[in-house]
């Protein structure tokens, strides 16, 4: 190899590799985040103001925060927010199915099917509540196993509105609506606003929650409540969380426990609500929590400990809780992260020395083949509708509508890199594999219609009264 080889051909290496990959999403909060074999999706949130940055992008594991990340992006569509009007880009139900479809854009559901990386219609049977519940207050809903369940909500915005009896189930394997009704009305928990709910094992459980009064003096709330799907009955649990909190993100791990983190909260003596940076688990069995509160982190794990914040929703890749982005900070003066954050949750086996579950900053493949893989599941429930995108649309994205101006030079580049590194290879006369490339990726044309309520983002408090009672002013913040 002479001098030029050697010098040449890591650089152009480089840069082919540097091409290859997207932006990625950026600095954002309360953004859709999916694991699906051994990829981590994340779409939409709340992004930086006048973010150039994706709205739809996927990496993939294995994890290390450590070091810079790859990522890819896919087409956007407007049409999966629960407001396509709104820049807040809250993604409802935020739901995977078995069949590898994101399912979003509620009440008029459309999906993001995974295997063929294009946006599909999805038809149900059955009567969609949806559209019915939009005007309804607190309309809570949960992901349990295969289906997604909506409880009817509140008449008013009350603490002690009337509740609906109602609620109903998407099973998201047969594409099938069913309702029911809850069989003691008096059980159903009160009309708290933000709380949090989870399932598994045939029973959703809520956590916490706030009201804002008519007179401006917000309540938080550390009641924990579960609901018997058997049963269709609502009941206390056994204990209550030790924090006032609403707005924290929970996940089920393994139908063993919960795990909850983050949240708002008021801290004793505080005259300002503020932001919780505590990780709890509830376990199932006996319904009882464990605040994990982690020592200091070592100085080579300091980013991966994240600091108090409200963020995008949980997911689960193995033993790890996967977290991406956030806000931290004060209500008025907040700063939105980029970074991904993973807590471990394997158990230190008995006699052999292992940390007990933290915060680290790796997370693992679990698939022993390439993470680029293709499904062979077949979605016979599911109406596929594909266009291409023109820059004109003004519903598409940014990062959707710059295809046609960034791809060709993006492209050039790559083909230019790809010759050189090719004729350097061939005076050495050795072989090299060709690049993959993504696949074209296209999109169905975007609706607009009348969405639920988007869950609220930004919250600034200020308190006079006592511990756990402050003033609570929720918006919604809009992007110019």
């Amino acid at each position: 190899m002479n001098v030029r080889t050697f010098f040449l051909l890591p650089l152009l290496t480089a840069l082919l590799c540097h091409v290859a990959a997207d932006p990625g999403p950026d600095a954002r909060t309360g953004s859709c985040n999916i694991v699906w074999k051994d990829r981590l999706y994340v779409l939409g949130g709340l992004p930086q103001l006048n973010s150039p940055y994706s709205n739809f992008s996927y990496t993939d594991f294995p994890i290390d925060t450590r070091y810079r990340l790859t990522w890819h992006d896919l087409p956007f569509n407007r049409a999966a927010l629960s407001d396509p009007g709104s820049q807040t880009q809250t993604v409802s139900p935020c739901v995977l199915a078995p069949s590898g479809v994101i399912i979003a854009g509620a009440p008029n559901l459309i999906g993001f099917d995974l295997n063929t990386n294009t946006w599909v219609l999805i038809n149900v049977t059955g009567f969609n509540p949806l559209s019915m519940l939009v005007s309804r207050q607190n309309v809570r809903f949960v992901q349990l196993d295969d289906s997604i369940v909506y409880f009817g909500g509140y008449q008013t915005t009350s603490l002690i509105a009337s509740p609906y009896t109602d609620f109903y189930t998407l099973n998201t394997s047969t594409w099938i609506w069913s309702n029911d009704t809850v069989g003691n009305v008096s059980s159903i928990p009160p009309n708290y606003d933000h709380s949090n709910l989870v399932a598994a094992n045939g029973i959703v459980y809520m956590f916490g929650g706030s009201y804002n009064t008519s007179t401006g003096m917000g309540i938080y709330f550390n009641d924990t409540y579960k609901f018997d799907m058997a049963k269709k009955v609502w009941s206390p649990c056994a204990y209550v969380m030790d924090v006032k909190a609403d707005s924290m993100q929970v996940v089920n791990y393994k139908n063993q426990r919960a795990v909850l983190i983050s949240g708002a909260y008021l801290a004793p003596g505080a005259s300002y609500s503020t932001l919780l940076g505590m990780v709890h688990f509830f376990n199932y069995t006996d319904e009882t929590f464990a605040v994990i509160n982690p020592a200091s982190p070592p100085v080579t794990q300091q980013n991966a400990y994240p600091p108090p914040l409200l963020t995008g929703n949980l997911a689960v890749q193995g033993d790890a809780i996967i977290m991406y982005g956030g806000i931290k900070g004060s209500w008025n003066a907040y700063t939105s992260l980029n970074q991904i954050f993973v807590f471990n949750m394997s158990e230190p086996p008995i006699l052999i020395f292992q940390p007990p579950p933290d915060w680290t900053s790796t997370a693992a493949a679990l698939l022993p083949s390439s993470p680029n893989i293709t499904s062979i599941t077949s979605i016979t429930s599911i109406t596929t509708s594909t266009l291409v995108p023109t820059a004109t649309s003004t519903a598409n994205s940014t990062s959707t509508t710059s295809i046609g101006i960034v791809g060709p030079v993006i492209g050039g580049l790559a083909l230019i890199a790809a010759a050189l590194l090719g004729f350097l290879l061939y005076r050495r006369r050795r072989r090299r594999h060709p690049l993959k490339h993504e696949g074209e990726l296209t999109q169905r044309p975007n609706t607009l219609y009348k969405s639920m309520k988007p869950d609220d983002i930004k919250m600034e408090a200020t308190k006079d009264g006592p511990v756990g009672k402050g003033v609570i002013n929720r918006t919604l913040v809009e992007i110019d």
